[in-house]
């Protein structure tokens, strides 16, 4: 080798000098910084072997994660302790991450089955999202939303996609449910006034005494009332039972209706009565009788005997009544009645005459036979006999039919006589009864009983 002059061997040497003095540092400060990272490293270690006590596993994921990278960084250490610190933090990492990946392995099963029922329900939401049963489906998907809640978390990637199909379905129908309450609401506010208006047609024919023709009505009415849809659920009980309130009322009196009418007219005789009474209620002696005071009597009078007869007892408690107002009016002021129906003086010889006619048709009944001539006796054989020959009996049924028929008309009569004051009507009104109760002793019928003097 042929030797460098000696400038350039000078200068070589030099360099060979200053790269060594270089090399030196180099490798000095590679024994500081691997002497470091071991100071590093076994700060690593046992922040990785105080993660095994750790229950939160994710956060420990997180950590181990970290520590790694910082590992990376530092992974250099002096030659003697290196594979020692190694072996140490791998010791430590080693069941700690199998126990991260068990962990996570489990979640991601867990977040697979949730995926798998959020799916579901997402199919069902779908399923209901058209349906017109909104009460049932209602109800079955505030179900279902309250399972999505108690549901855990699924796979980040998939679970927003599967929450966007289970919110899209929820929120159709119930945007479809408010749009058709919407329009029920309006169905149900005319339901409502039907109903309204059948309850105040149904009240206005309660109290009425037409029975037949508004018992038809009624009638009509509840079937038009199953014809009416639905009315808000609220109010619905409410004003069902104002009509069935209507209807009960008007039925319940119709169950009664001949006990009702009966009071009703009774009612009007009453008030007939009362007002016959009023005219000579401040009578006093002397005192000038009422203007028009016959016409008012006869007309009241008239309009009593007006209208469908009443039972027995009601008739003869009102015809007392009657009688004796128009008696005080008559009583009162005798001469306001002179040469009228009501004449006091006419009366008389009515009386006497109706008397006479009823004790004639009684004494024809009663005459004993030792008291009648051969004539007569032989005409009253000969009409027995006839009674029993063809057409005999229903002539003697005939005639005894006339008869009760004149008594009951003479008793009509004497109704409409006007009082007769003192002993003397007393006398006559004895009399006429005893009559009257003679002949139909003598002529028992089913009806005779109706017909007693009154």
């Amino acid at each position: 080798m042929t030797a460098l002059p000696p400038k350039l061997a000078r200068r070589l040497k030099e360099a060979r000098a200053a790269l060594f003095a270089r090399a030196q540092e180099a490798r000095e400060a590679e024994e500081w910084r691997r002497w470091g990272n071991a100071t590093v490293q076994e700060e690593l270690c046992r922040r990785l072997e105080s993660l095994g006590a750790r229950e939160d596993l994710e956060q420990v994921a997180r950590d181990l994660r970290s520590l790694d990278d910082r590992w990376a960084e530092v992974r250099t250490a002096p030659r003697g302790e290196a594979e020692t610190l190694r072996q140490r933090y791998q010791a430590a990492r080693a069941p700690l991450k199998e126990k991260i990946d068990a962990y996570f392995a489990a979640k991601a099963a867990r977040e697979a089955e949730n995926l798998r029922l959020k799916e579901e329900l997402a199919a069902r939401a779908e399923a209901l999202a058209d349906s017109t049963d909104w009460l049932k489906a209602s109800e079955e998907l505030k179900t279902q939303q309250a399972r999505w809640k108690e549901i855990g978390p699924a796979p980040r990637r998939q679970a927003d996609a599967v929450w966007k199909r289970f919110r899209a379905a929820c929120d159709r129908f119930f945007a479809r449910r408010q749009e058709d309450l919407k329009k029920r609401k309006h169905e149900w506010a005319a339901n409502m006034a039907r109903k309204q208006e059948l309850c105040t047609r149904a009240e206005a024919l309660a109290e009425s005494s037409d029975w037949e023709a508004a018992a038809a009505e009624v009638r009509r009415l509840q079937a038009e009332w199953k014809t009416v849809g639905p009315v808000r659920r609220d109010r619905s009980e409410a004003v069902w039972q104002r009509f069935r309130k209507a209807c009960d009322a008007f039925f319940d009196r119709y169950k009664h209706r001949d006990e009702l009418e009966r009071l009703k007219r009774v009612a009007e005789r009453e008030a007939v009565a009362a007002e016959l009474e009023a005219l000579s209620a401040g009578a006093v002696a002397g005192s000038p009788a009422p203007a028009n005071l016959v016409e008012e009597v006869q007309r009241l009078m008239a309009k009593a005997r007006q209208g469908p007869a009443l039972p027995a007892a009601d008739e003869e408690k009102l015809l007392a009544r009657l009688s004796a107002a128009r008696d005080r009016a008559v009583s009162a002021w005798p001469e306001a009645f002179r040469g009228t129906d009501l004449d006091p003086e006419a009366g008389r010889a009515r009386r006497e005459k109706l008397c006479a006619r009823v004790e004639a048709l009684v004494s024809a009944g009663e005459a004993p036979a030792a008291t009648l001539s051969g004539a007569e006796l032989a005409r009253r054989l000969k009409e027995a006999l006839a009674t029993n020959t063809m057409g005999g009996r229903a002539e003697a049924e005939a005639r005894k039919r006339a008869e009760a028929d004149e008594v009951k008309a003479a008793q009509a009569a004497w109704r409409r006589l006007a009082p007769l004051p003192g002993d003397e009507g007393q006398a006559f009104e004895h009399r006429f009864r005893s009559a009257c109760d003679r002949f139909f002793r003598q002529r028992p019928s089913p009806s005779s009983g109706e017909s007693r003097a009154r």
